[in-house]
């Protein structure tokens, strides 16, 4: 056979098979089984493995032939002769192709068709799982029969210790989103402030972990709480030993009630101790903690040391160095989307479908602003040693199998022999002497040269370098040093100025494929990629020059890649040359056979660790998924004895076995080192996989199957699968108290507000509804940190936002949600809503009036039996009990007139700007007070372009000459203005771009006194007043009505307890903080909080009062300060109306109604022209007269003209009151995406399909007993009528007729 495949050859290209290549033919086809075979580069390996590939076909076997990339696999099918063999193949009718593709109906007809099946392993080994597996049957019956593996060296030793895992996403991680972006803040905070936020592993893990949990750190127990070393140990034991906490300091128990009681059940505590141990547990549940579901708690707690260490990786990562920021080039097609692409650095080949694990992958997306992925865990997977031991014939072939260690290696993992064969020319490569560089400059002063000497010879150079990003500073650094060395020799700088770069697989490389010849005086920046599998053609004239010089720029990892680089010269027996010119990383000099003896040594370590590993890790968890293996497979047949268990169900059910199967593997030791032992564990757990009432036990698993039982009308099953969320996972429920909505409107008759039925899905949308929102307004969050953070590295091509973009699509998703639930309850209407409808903001808001004082907007009213725990959030965020608030709230719902009082009414006591304001002018603390009106400009665009002419002729004018145009120059104004000036607003003199000062004379003429209060309202123009400091009076004699003491109650008031209480004012005082003043203390001038010497369990929320009680004191300080350090005077305190705004968070808190519209109070689109005819009228009495001329104008004749529209408005907010009887469905969410422009989500984001599939519609119900009713009504009146009229027509025997005639009819025509 070989004599014959030798005869094709000469026939087809000219030339017989060398006797080395018919040795390696010989001894692969006569090995027992298996060999490896060493064979020099450059020995026509491609030709060696196309002749044992067409013998093994015609004995009858199968051959599949792995590459060490899909693109050598594309390149050895698909490129022509010489470099592609389908010539040889189709000579004796052997079909050949590669399954590198993404279509697996593709890849299942070519191992169908194909004796030859050339791809890279992980191509096979995903067939492999995806066949047996998940019975895909995409492999067939294809045999593990003749494998061929080539570059074998880098198969299995550089790779031998890895696994493919498929892919396993899991939607509920998602979700983890926030911690995230939380660490990702904090490792750049600690970066950018240069060490003043901690970076320390422990410390950031400390400082994540109390913003996620319930926890108290057990190590800090002595200065927490000032007690003695003895205490502290007796306290955290009996805290440990009475079930309060968990051994990492976390609460068992999260009710706070209930953990006091425990604490007072501790006896061998102080009473003190206990005290301030009860007020730090109300303070650590008062915190805002960071929502992750609490079914991923112990997942984070697995990893979250992983994750920081990651994040830390990911910060001091470089693109070019292990990665790239690109699209993915996969197959034909090309997603244009950045993403981070993993480029392998042995081969310098792109691994798109490739993720790194423990948040590695998803930080590095962070730095970037690429698209956030989930991460995904291991529940499918196959080692490279266990996929390739499945071969009955295994053929490797590499130029380089290592050192004797790295060749013992191969023959005890495999049971292979190792065989060298013996070139056909002698090799004539000489290498030439290795250059160690101590510095960078020096390093590529030596590569310069070591270039020029060679061009100069007229030959050409390859530099292979270790990232594609040394290869970007590397070739660029070269090319700077030639411009400055060559400047007055043209001649040779252009080599330099045309240099190829080679960084990418998919990049062209036209001297790569072995058909077009290298020509002389080239230059090659190349990594790896050019290092191994690549066939450079020399043009005689550069043979006969000495053929190819190597320059390897780094020290290879070990000698096989080293090798395998000085390979690409001197290949069949051309002369060629090669160098290591490397640079030395560390500060001792070193000698290169220093450096090379450091290598080889942990290069035999890493070796012998590969076995290792294999046994106590990757052979183990092989064993354990052989078990859960088994389990799943007949827990797979038993699926289709289910009734209705077909299609999206059966998946369903499989994925959440995989669930759980991956969360335990994931649960478990990764060196543990009784292997047996875990594979025992594991036997033990897959016994305890089942399917109990044939559904899903993970949450969001469950909510999609009760959304799969909803769309077939099977909704009792449905509402079950919800409440089993909603009762198991009341975090995890948002999604379910949606759906269950949903099902109590398909098994009831909603009629009104008022039904008993609808007030049960107003509680549940009304809680999904808030739940939605918290999602979105957490994008925005996520998307301004991660913004602010996002790094731009001047390698990176693209100009990425996608981050920005996936957080607003979520956010605008989240919001469809709440929109939808809107259609059922109704929605809000502000003024802001109309703006688009009538043109203008101030236009706006008469119409928004008007439909309010005609009831048709409602005003803030109470929620029907709001939860008086919803105020707790509030109540915390602005230090006010919670029962002074709800005796406010209580009083207030007593009567309709105190609803409007309570906006007006000091709910929170704060400090106001105009209030502090008012009382510097009543103490003379400033003078030569001016009172101003500014134009907020940034408003213009939305005014009546009528008024906002108006308004700018008001202004007062600068020369053009005066008007900063830039932000350094308005600083820089800033600075040399007089500065004794100061605003009362202080972004007017701050931010002069946007704000423009009016004349007040001129405005009050031109706009009538309603006009002004509207534009007031709107933020169109600001009143506000001038003053300078009154520097007279010394600060201590300033003395404030309000803010400006401290009495002990208040810390009794924040729960401080009394002894304390008193301890605490003594030691501020003591410390100068606080001077005793009467009943009061007062702050000292020289105040230093950092010096309070307060107890720490109480030092941050004791400074925050402080800082509170104290306001208007500290504000009046800091004029001071700035004032004589001659910087510009800022007061940063609320307005009257932020202040008051800060009521309207109770909405949120479900006290106040959300809903505001009374669609029943709108008395059709007739009331809606009304309302707008009376807001045109008072907007044209707005413009009084022009400042230039006496011409009235009149500007709003447009807004009557929008009825139609803003009647579709209060509509589509109107909910159940549009409807008589109101029905629903669900629509599959893609169809409402592909509308809102949201489609790139579909892919991308697991929740749209795996959870929230689909989106509820509301309509009419066709067939309510209301509407029967009805029919039956009329039915019943026309019989009667019918009845009526043949009876006159029957007993007045013909005098009737025109009455009979007339009831027959009429009955007829209600009927």
């Amino acid at each position: 056979m070989l004599l014959m495949v030798d005869e094709i050859i000469l026939k087809l290209r000219g030339f017989r098979l060398r006797d080395n290549q018919k040795l390696a033919v010989l001894c692969a086809l006569k090995s027992d089984g298996s060999i490896l075979q060493q064979i020099a580069t450059g020995e026509g390996k491609s030709l060696i493995i196309a002749a044992i590939s067409i013998i093994s076909v015609l004995k009858g076997h199968t051959v599949n032939i792995v590459t060490s990339s899909s693109t050598l696999a594309k390149r050895d099918v698909e490129s022509p002769p010489p470099k592609g063999c389908t010539d040889l193949y189709a000579a004796f009718g052997i079909s050949a192709s590669h399954v590198c593709v993404e279509d697996s109906g593709i890849r299942q007809n070519l191992y169908a068709a194909c004796d030859i099946i050339y791809g890279d392993l992980t191509s096979f080994q995903r067939d492999y799982l995806l066949d047996t597996f998940y019975g895909m049957n995409i492999v067939g019956g294809r045999k593990f029969d003749v494998i061929l593996v080539d570059e074998v060296d880098s198969m299995l030793l550089d790779q031998g210790s890895n696994m493919l895992y498929l892919s396993h996403e899991i939607p509920d991680f998602e979700l983890l989103q926030p911690l995230f972006v939380r660490i990702w803040q904090i490792i750049n905070a600690a970066v950018s402030t240069n060490g003043n936020v901690e970076f320390e592993t422990d410390k950031v893990t400390r400082n994540v972990y109390d913003t996620l949990f319930y926890a108290i750190d057990l190590t800090q127990l002595k200065d927490l709480f000032d007690c003695t070393e003895f205490e502290a140990e007796n306290l955290r034991m009996n805290l440990l030993r009475e079930k309060i906490v968990e051994s990492d300091g976390t609460f068992i128990d999260e009710n706070v009630e209930t953990i006091n009681a425990q604490i007072e059940g501790i006896y061998e505590i102080s009473k003190i101790l206990k005290e301030r141990l009860k007020f730090v547990v109300k303070q650590i549940f008062d915190q805002q903690k960071l929502f992750i579901p609490k079914h991923l708690h112990s997942f984070v707690r697995r990893h979250l040391i992983e994750f920081i260490n990651n994040a830390k990786a990911a910060m001091f990562m470089k693109e070019g160095e292990g990665y790239q920021i690109d699209c993915a080039h996969m197959d034909s097609s090309i997603s244009y989307e950045p993403r981070v692409i993993i480029v392998e650095q042995g081969t310098g080949v792109d691994l798109p479908t490739t993720q790194w694990s423990n948040g590695l992958h998803q930080f590095l997306q962070l730095k970037h602003g690429c698209r956030l992925s989930a991460l995904s865990l291991k529940a499918v997977f196959i080692s490279n040693v266990s996929f390739l031991k499945k071969y009955e014939h295994l053929y490797g072939f590499s130029g380089t199998l290592g050192a004797a260690a790295e060749r013992a290696q191969l023959s005890e993992m495999y049971s292979l022999e190792c065989v060298a064969i013996p070139s056909s020319l002698p090799k004539l490569l000489y290498e030439e002497c290795s250059i160690v560089s101590e510095s960078i400059n020096e390093w590529i002063s030596n590569v310069f040269e070591g270039l020029l000497i060679k061009l100069k010879a007229n030959r050409s150079i390859l530099v292979i370098c270790e990232s594609i990003r040394q290869v970007n500073t590397l070739s660029s650094a070269i090319k700077m040093h030639a411009r400055k060395a060559l400047k007055n020799d043209g001649n040779f700088l252009r080599y330099f100025e045309n240099s190829i770069l080679y960084r990418r697989d998919r990049e062209t490389f036209d001297y790569g494929s072995g058909t077009k010849d290298l020509e002389c005086g080239k230059i090659i920046f190349s990594t790896n990629l050019a290092g191994r599998g690549t066939d450079i053609k020399l043009c005689k004239e550069l043979v006969q020059n000495g053929g190819l010089h190597v320059i390897v720029a780094f020290l290879p990892d070990n000698i096989r890649v080293e090798e395998q680089a000085f390979g690409r010269a001197a290949r069949c027996g051309e002369p060629g040359t090669a160098q290591l010119i490397v640079l030395n990383d560390s500060e001792i000099p070193a000698h290169i056979s220093r450096l090379k003896i450091h290598r080889n040594a942990e290069e035999v370590k890493r070796i012998q660790a590969v076995t290792t590993f294999y046994d106590n890790s990757i052979k183990v968890e092989e064993d354990c998924f052989e078990q859960f293996s088994v389990v799943f497979k007949a827990l797979s047949a038993q699926m289709d004895s289910f009734e209705g268990c077909q299609g999206d169900m059966k998946q369903l059910l499989s994925r959440d076995l995989l669930d759980r199967w991956a969360d335990w593997l994931d649960s478990q030791p990764r060196n543990g080192k009784d292997g047996k032992e875990k594979v025992a564990k594991a036997a033990k757990f897959v016994q305890t996989l089942n399917l109990p009432n044939q559904k899903p036990l993970r949450p969001l698993n469950r909510v999609r199957c009760g959304v799969l039982n909803a769309v077939v009308k099977n909704f009792v099953e449905a509402e079950n699968d919800f409440d089993y969320v909603i009762c198991n996972f009341p975090d995890s429920s948002i999604e379910a108290k949606y759906y269950k909505g949903f099902t109590i409107i398909k098994q009831t008759e909603i009629t009104g507000r008022h039904d008993s039925a609808y007030l049960r899905v107003k509680e549940l949308f009304d809680s999904a509804r808030r739940g939605f929102l918290a999602r979105s307004e957490g994008c925005q969050r996520d998307r301004s940190i991660i913004e602010s953070y996002r790094q731009r590295d001047n390698q990176t091509r693209f100009s990425i936002d996608i981050f920005n973009q996936q957080q607003s699509e979520i956010a605008q998703l989240m919001q469809m949600f709440a929109s939808s639930i809107d259609g059922l309850l109704g929605g809000r209407l502000d003024y802001d809503d109309f703006v688009q409808d009538v043109n203008s903001e101030e236009a706006a808001l008469k119409v928004y009036e008007g439909f309010k004082d005609s009831g048709s907007i409602e005003g803030i009213k109470f929620a029907d039996n709001f939860d008086e725990r919803n105020i707790e959030t509030f109540c915390k965020t602005n230090f006010v009990s919670n029962e002074k608030v709800l005796n406010l709230l209580k009083k207030a719902q007593s009567s309709e007139s105190s609803i409007a009082n309570l906006l007006n009414f000091d709910v929170i006591e704060q400090p106001i700007l105009e209030e502090f304001w008012h009382e510097l002018i009543q103490q003379n603390l400033i003078k030569d007070i001016q009172q101003h009106v500014f134009l907020n400009t940034t408003k213009i665009d939305k005014l009546n372009p009528a008024m906002a002419d108006l308004l700018d002729k008001c202004c007062i004018k600068k020369p053009a000459t005066e008007i900063p145009t830039t932000e350094m120059e308005t600083k820089a104004e800033t600075k040399t203005e007089n500065l004794e000036i100061f605003f009362m607003n202080s972004m007017v003199s701050l931010d002069q771009k946007s704000w423009a000062e009016m004349n007040l004379q001129i405005l009050n003429s031109a706009i009538s006194n309603e006009g002004i209060e509207t534009l007031k309202e709107i933020g169109a123009i600001l009143y506000t007043q001038s003053a300078k400091l009154n520097e007279s009076i010394e600060i201590e004699k300033a003395d404030f009505s309000k803010f400006s003491y401290f009495t002990e109650m208040d810390l009794l008031e924040i729960g401080i307890p009394s002894s304390d209480a008193s301890t605490i004012i003594n030691s501020l005082c003591k410390n100068e903080i606080f001077i005793q003043k009467q009943n009061c203390f007062k702050l000292n001038s020289k105040a230093n909080l950092e010096t309070s010497g307060l107890i720490q369990c109480y030092a941050p929320i004791v400074e925050q009062v402080i800082k509170l009680k104290f306001a208007y004191t500290l504000a009046y300080r800091t004029m001071r300060q700035a004032y004589e350090e001659k910087n510009p005077i800022k007061i940063q305190l609320p307005t009257r109306s932020e202040a008051a705004a800060s009521i309207m968070d109770l909405i949120d808190s479900g006290v106040f109604e959300y809903v505001n519209v009374n669609f029943k109070a709108l008395n059709g689109e007739g009331h809606v022209s009304s309302v707008l005819n009376n807001a045109q009228y008072r907007l044209n009495s707005y413009l009084q007269t022009s400042p230039s001329s006496d011409k009235i104008i009149n500007n709003y004749g447009k807004i009557d003209s929008c009825s139609s529209q803003i009647f579709q408005q209060f509509k589509g907010k109107s909910g159940i009151d549009k409807y008589e009887t109101i029905d629903a469905k669900l629509v599959e969410i893609w169809k409402k995406m592909g509308a809102s422009n949201l489609v790139s989500l579909q892919d991308t984001f697991l929740y749209t399909s795996h959870v929230a599939t689909h989106i509820i519609e509301y309509m009419e119900k066709k067939w309510s007993s209301k509407m029967l009713w009805k029919i039956g009504k009329v039915a019943t009146f026309a019989v009667f009528q019918l009845a009526v009229g043949g009876a006159i027509a029957m007993f007045t025997a013909g005098s009737g007729v025109f009455l009979s005639k007339f009831f027959i009819s009429e009955g007829i025509l209600y009927l």
